[in-house]
């Protein structure tokens, strides 16, 4: 998670500012960094895989994509991303929604 957060806030340019309740279909609330909006408005999945292949995380995206878009929306329209940490290589999967 720690990872992520911080993919999301060099990398993506968002700050995660709320941890989300369960059965949301996310994990975080974010809102751009250096925002004037002070409601987070984007959505963040993150899942990791601790020795994998690339097709298991491409697997392991497809699902937590799904699982965002079947889970109840913060907003129909926000945005939203799925991230998908493999250790063993290590390599991060960013998808935006």
């Amino acid at each position: 998670m720690g990872l992520a957060i911080l993919l999301a806030r060099f990398h993506l340019g968002y700050e995660v500012v709320l941890r989300s309740r369960k059965g949301t279909g996310y994990d975080y609330l974010m809102r751009k960094v250096d925002s004037d909006v002070s409601a987070p408005n984007v959505r963040l999945e993150v899942s990791g895989i601790l020795k994998g292949t690339a097709g298991d995380v491409t697997r392991r995206v497809n699902e937590k994509v799904r699982q965002v878009k079947a889970g109840a929306s913060f907003r129909d329209d926000s945005p939203a991303f799925v991230m998908v940490i493999e250790f063993g290589l290590p390599v991060a999967r960013i998808e935006e929604l």
